[in-house]
C-alpha cells in the first residue's frame, strides 16, 4: 500500500490545479490561457512549476531575479494579448506587486490559495 503524507495530497492537489491553467490544456477547455507565470527560485515547488511552464510556452518571470516594473509596463502588455491570464507560485510579496500591477491592466484576481510552505498560488484574469 502507497502511504502519502497529508502535505503530499495538499501539494499534489495545487499542482494539479495549477497544471489545468497550462496553455494547451486551457485552450482545449476553453479557458483562458496564460501568458506569463510568476515564481521564486528559492522555493522548489515555485521552479519546478516554472520549468513545465517554460517547457509550455509560457513566458515565466522569477520575482528576485527580473525587473518586475519594467515587465509590468513593457512587456505585459503584449503577453495579455488575446486574451491571457498570469499565474504564480510565489510569496505573499510578489502576489501584491502583481495584484496591484495588474490592476492598470485591467485584470483582476481571480484564484488565490495560500500553502503551507509560505506560497502562494495565483491568478489574475480579465
Amino acid at each position: 500500500m502507497i502511504e502519502l503524507a497529508r502535505r503530499q495530497v495538499i501539494a499534489g492537489g495545487i499542482m494539479g490545479g495549477l497544471a489545468a491553467l497550462a496553455p494547451a490544456v486551457a485552450s482545449a477547455n476553453g479557458v483562458q490561457p496564460i501568458g506569463a507565470f510568476f515564481f521564486d527560485e528559492r522555493f522548489a515547488r515555485s521552479s519546478a512549476e516554472a520549468r513545465a511552464r517554460r517547457a509550455s510556452g509560457v513566458a515565466v518571470f522569477d520575482g528576485r531575479r527580473d525587473d518586475l516594473g519594467r515587465i509590468w509596463r513593457q512587456d505585459m502588455p503584449a503577453l495579455l494579448a488575446g486574451g491571457s491570464g498570469v499565474a504564480g507560485l510565489t510569496p505573499w510579496s510578489d502576489l501584491l506587486i502583481a495584484e496591484l500591477s495588474a490592476r492598470d491592466l485591467g485584470l483582476r484576481l481571480e484564484y488565490h490559495r495560500q500553502l503551507e510552505d509560505g506560497l502562494h498560488a495565483w491568478s489574475l484574469r480579465r
